[in-house]
């Protein structure tokens, strides 16, 4: 008997392999693939997990670009109506397949991913960098990395951008990002539940931050960080 799964990549394959002017739409949870190709009518929709695949980041990172169509994620090649529902709260992530395993180690959901896999697409939360199901102190590290205030840090190829900080897929890490990060950092005292499973419970979205609250937030983050500092001097 075929597995629920084995159907699903199966199917998955045939129809966003399509070519011509045939536009599919697939909607899946988690998988790992060898080879994921999309043509340029057609969506993967990722829905509460993720896809591990030995296809080239470079090419995922484009998929996501589009995908992520300014923010709304109903775009063409790999988006998420659940994210677009939630209005920015989550996201979906990807990560180089050394990131996702130096964070991560190689368990994905209830796979395990072999260190050749050259991207991790997971959903989780908007600033969750490291695809661990949280937004907190390690993640503000590597955002902190390569953050610039006036966006003059393009982030170069090959790009890592969204574990570089590059939230919103321009190819900048900047203000955009920051006040994207700040929505969600950290989490837990956002009162959002780790998603190290891809189930998301459904919580209030984040409002956007009028300026003077980003003014606030930006002051508590270099508390944070002075914060962050210290931890990581004295040990």
């Amino acid at each position: 008997m075929i597995s629920k799964r084995a159907f699903l990549i199966a199917a998955m394959l045939l129809a966003v392999s399509a070519t011509g002017a045939m536009a599919a739409t697939v909607n899946v949870d988690q998988f790992v693939v060898n080879n994921l190709s999309i043509d340029p009518t057609s969506v993967l929709n990722l829905s509460e997990a993720g896809v591990a695949a030995a296809t080239p980041y470079n090419t995922i990172l484009g998929y996501l670009t589009t995908g992520f169509a300014g923010g709304l994620w109903n775009g063409p090649g790999i988006n998420s109506s659940l994210a677009a529902g939630i209005g920015g709260q989550t996201t979906l992530g990807v990560n180089t397949g050394a990131e996702y395993i130096g964070n991560n180690g190689t368990k994905f959901y209830d796979a395990t991913i072999a260190p050749t896999t050259q991207a991790v697409i997971k959903y989780t939360y908007a600033g969750d960098l490291t695809l661990d199901g949280i937004v907190d102190d390690n993640d503000l590290g590597a955002f902190l990395a390569n953050y610039n205030n006036d966006g003059s840090n393009t982030i170069p190829t090959p790009v890592n951008g969204y574990f570089a900080g590059d939230l919103n897929y321009d190819g900048f890490v900047d203000d955009n990002d920051l006040g994207i990060f700040l929505g969600n950092y950290p989490s837990a005292d956002q009162g959002l539940p780790p998603l190290n499973n891809g189930q998301f419970a459904g919580a209030a979205a984040a409002p956007v931050p009028e300026p003077s609250t980003i003014v606030l937030m930006v002051m508590g983050l270099g508390v944070a960080i002075v914060a962050l500092a210290r931890k990581r001097f004295t040990n």
